[in-house]
């Protein structure tokens, strides 16, 4: 598995981690809500509870069972998650952060390992990314940065290895790649540099060795290789 592979296999395990517990991993009250337990039903996205014909309006809060921390805490307004909510891990360290407005993501959003390392920082507005969102490995070390414009690449994307060596820069505009591309070998030596529009290399690209030696140059027009020169 090349540098690239495994960066993007482990933003991809960060971004699916789920922030559910099993039902039987938490202890339920019936003096307060919690929207894992068993006389909690979801219809279309909005809780009721067992023979209650209106939606849940009310402050969740789920407990782990065997040490009494809290799992999750946040408001249900008509049957919808809304506001700031929390979730932690069993051992009390806070897995993550969410805002939401009527159901959807809506604000900051952050998610944590289980030793307090922040992972992920980023926005939603309207359930779509919005603005910069930023990756880090469990080590600390920043391994991405990206932006949105409602769920659309707009802007600059970033890419590190796992010791913070700079792997590419590029530009994306409407979910395209537009505008200057930058590439590194893994000893930090450039790679290639060029230019894209409307998503299709254009003009000149070089490339060159690890050592730091330009080895090749090609010219594109919206895609098309028209001019090759090999050094």
């Amino acid at each position: 598995m090349n540098a690239y592979s495994l960066l993007f296999y482990l933003i991809l395990s960060l971004s699916s981690i789920s922030l559910s517990s099993k039902a039987s991993d938490l202890v339920f009250s019936f003096s307060s809500f919690c929207y894992e337990s068993p006389r909690t039903k979801k219809i279309n996205s909005i809780y009721f509870m067992d023979n209650q014909a209106q939606p849940v309006n009310d402050e969740n809060l789920c407990i782990y069972k065997d040490n009494s921390q809290y799992h999750s805490q946040g408001s249900v307004v008509n049957g919808l998650r809304h506001g700031e909510w929390t979730f932690w891990y069993v051992n009390g360290i806070k897995k993550s952060i969410v805002n939401y407005k009527a159901g959807n993501y809506d604000g900051k959003y952050f998610f944590m390992s289980e030793n307090g390392r922040l992972l992920i920082e980023g926005s939603y507005k309207e359930n779509q990314k919005n603005g910069i969102w930023k990756y880090w490995n469990h080590m600390g070390i920043k391994i991405k940065e990206e932006s949105y414009n409602f769920d659309m690449k707009d802007g600059k994307f970033i890419v590190w290895d796992a010791e913070g060596n700079m792997l590419s820069e590029r530009n994306y505009l409407n979910n395209e790649l537009n505008g200057k591309s930058i590439y590194w070998h893994r000893n930090s030596h450039k790679f290639a540099e060029g230019i894209y529009k409307n998503g299709k290399s254009d003009g000149e690209w070089t490339f060159w060795s690890t050592n730091g030696k330009k080895i090749e140059t090609k010219s594109y027009n919206e895609g098309e290789l028209i001019k090759q020169i090999i050094f």
